[in-house]
């Protein structure tokens, strides 16, 4: 008996034992109960980083799909841009191959136009929309049949494809500020 339990024992509880004796089992499963709620804690610490890790990593991925999709989509408007560019100085220069191959191009334009509002963002399809409308304005003045009898005067010329040049050097500005952005 300890002395605790001997202090507050009666005189009669001699051999019997008083109070609450911590043994090596109680000891045991504590320590036990213990672990498992300290090894609960960890799994469930470990599942929540995991899930977030992946989270995280998904929306990493799909940014980076994203930006890539965009990237694509204005290299081809540029590249068809660049294509009635010089569609445009051959008709100019050439007034009798008609308007046929600077018609496609147009249309060539207006599906990368299509590509750049299926991805965005909303700018950047203000900006396409832009370079599609003074293409567009260029290519209706030419296409005019007294165009055949009297050329584009020289300053005509200038304005509209100062315009296109415009229209195109702020979709390339637009582009880039797109790109260099966090993806949504």
């Amino acid at each position: 008996m300890n002395l605790i339990a001997a202090a507050v024992s009666k005189p009669g509880d001699v051999g019997r034992k008083v109070g609450f004796d911590m043994s090596e089992g109680w000891g045991m499963i504590f320590a036990a109960a213990f672990t498992g709620l300290f090894v609960l804690l960890a799994a469930v610490i470990a599942y929540r980083t995991g899930r977030r890790q992946v989270a995280d990593q998904g929306r990493v991925e799909h940014q980076h799909w994203v930006r890539q999709n965009r990237f694509d989509a204005y290299q081809k408007f540029i590249a068809a841009s660049d294509a009635v560019d010089d569609a445009l100085e051959e008709r100019r220069r050439h007034p009798g191959i008609g308007n046929a191959p600077l018609t496609r191009t147009l249309e060539g334009l207006m599906g990368a136009k299509a590509r750049v509002q299926l991805v965005g963002p909303d700018a950047m399809v203000r900006s396409a929309m832009t370079v599609v409308t003074a293409a567009a304005a260029l290519q209706q003045r030419m296409g005019r049949p007294v165009t055949q009898i009297l050329p584009l005067n020289g300053q005509e010329w200038r304005e509209l494809t100062e315009a296109l040049v415009a229209a195109e050097g702020q979709f390339i500005n637009d582009a880039r500020a797109t790109l260099d952005a966090p993806a949504e």
